[in-house]
C-alpha cells in the first residue's frame, strides 16, 4: 500500500464514503470468493453484490476498515454476505482453502469506473442488524490494499472533475430549497426578514417609568408628587 500513498486518498473516500446529497450510496461494493489455480487463473466461486448499500472506508497505518449497511429491503444479500464471511472465516486454518482468495471491491460512482479499490486478508468481522439497515464490518489488512486505475487516465483531474460535480449538485439543490421558502414566503404575505427582526425585538426587556430615574439620559419623569 505504501507504493500509493502518493495518491489523493482523502478526496477518494470522499468520493466514496455515504451518500450523495439525494441520498442515494455514492459507490458500489461487492464481495467475492475466488480460487488461484496452478496456473495462476482465478475462477470466481461466489460474489454478492452490495444491493443499495452505504459504504464507509477509514484507513489508519496498517488497517482498513469496511462497513456496509445494507437497507432493510437486502436482507438476503446480507444474510449471504454474513454467511460467507462466516465461512471463511472458520476455515482460515483448513489447507483445503489455501488457494482461495476472499476480497471486497468498491468504486466510486462519481469516477465512472476509473478506480477501483481492492482489498483482501480479511483480519475480522461482525454484523448486527440496526433499527435502520442491516451492518457488516470488516476489518483488512491495508497492506495488502490495491487500488486499480484504469489505464492512461489523470486520477487526479478525474477526482477534481467529479468534485466539482458534486458540488454544482449541492449548489443546485441550494438553490430550489431558497426559491421554495421564497415562493412559500410569498403564498404566506410574508416576509422572513421581516419575520426574523419582530423575533428579536420580542426578545428585548423594556424598562417602565418606575424602573428609571429622572437622572437618566438627562430625561427627567415628572411623578405625581412633583405637579
Amino acid at each position: 500500500m505504501s507504493k500509493y500513498s502518493t495518491l489523493p486518498w482523502d478526496e477518494i473516500l470522499k468520493l466514496t464514503n455515504g451518500v450523495d446529497i439525494n441520498g442515494f450510496p455514492l459507490s458500489a461494493g461487492a464481495l467475492s470468493l475466488s480460487e488461484v489455480s496452478d496456473a495462476k487463473q482465478i475462477k470466481e466461486l461466489s460474489e454478492i453484490i452490495f444491493k443499495e448499500a452505504v459504504i464507509q472506508i477509514h484507513m489508519s497505518g496498517g488497517c482498513v476498515v469496511v462497513t456496509v449497511n445494507f437497507p432493510k429491503t437486502a436482507r438476503k444479500e446480507y444474510r449471504q454476505s454474513k454467511s460467507l464471511l462466516e465461512n471463511w472465516m472458520k476455515n482460515l486454518e483448513n489447507d483445503s482453502h489455501d488457494k482461495e482468495i476472499l476480497s471486497v471491491t468498491v468504486t466510486p460512482l462519481l469516477l465512472n469506473g476509473t478506480f477501483f479499490l481492492i482489498m483482501t486478508n480479511l483480519v475480522f468481522f461482525d454484523s448486527y442488524d440496526t433499527n435502520s439497515a442491516y451492518r457488516l464490518i470488516m476489518a483488512f489488512d491495508n497492506n495488502e490494499t490495491i487500488p486499480v486505475i484504469t489505464d492512461e487516465i489523470n486520477i487526479s483531474q478525474i477526482i477534481i472533475e467529479a468534485e466539482q460535480q458534486y458540488e454544482r449538485e449541492l449548489n443546485e439543490i441550494r438553490m430550489s430549497i431558497q426559491e421554495a421558502e421564497e415562493e412559500e414566503a410569498k403564498a404566506n404575505n410574508t416576509n422572513p426578514y421581516e419575520k426574523s427582526l419582530m423575533n428579536q425585538i420580542g426578545t428585548f426587556n423594556y424598562e417602565t417609568a418606575d424602573d428609571v430615574t429622572s437622572e437618566q439620559s438627562g430625561v427627567r419623569f415628572i411623578e405625581e408628587d412633583d405637579v
